[in-house]
């Protein structure tokens, strides 16, 4: 059974960890790339930077879901999982073509 308050697209729409509610999707742009810090305050003994944030010559669009209510924003970083099985996917199948020939 389908929500009807659910956004359109419901394969990309996510649920706010808060309230629960909708989040919207978007994106965020990133050019400098994001850290990860461990601490909040005082010196950081270590930032990670976080793979696939940083660009080179334009700002990275990441995919990005954002609550109004509760202002959370949920990112996904680094390869979109989906995008790597169809990768893999046209890789099998021109691999089963080139051995075909």
């Amino acid at each position: 059974m389908s929500d009807p308050h659910a956004p359109a697209d419901e394969e990309e729409a996510l649920r706010c960890p808060s309230c629960d509610g909708w989040q919207q999707a978007g994106f965020v742009a990133v050019s400098e790339g994001l850290l990860w810090l461990r601490n909040a305050e005082g010196p950081s003994d270590f930032a990670e930077a976080i793979p696939g944030t940083s660009a080179i010559l334009k700002a990275n669009r990441l995919p990005a879901w954002r609550c109004q209510r509760c202002e959370l924003v949920t990112m996904r970083v680094g390869r979109d999982p989906r995008r790597r099985r169809a990768t893999r996917k046209k890789t099998r199948l021109l691999e089963t073509a080139f051995h075909e020939i």
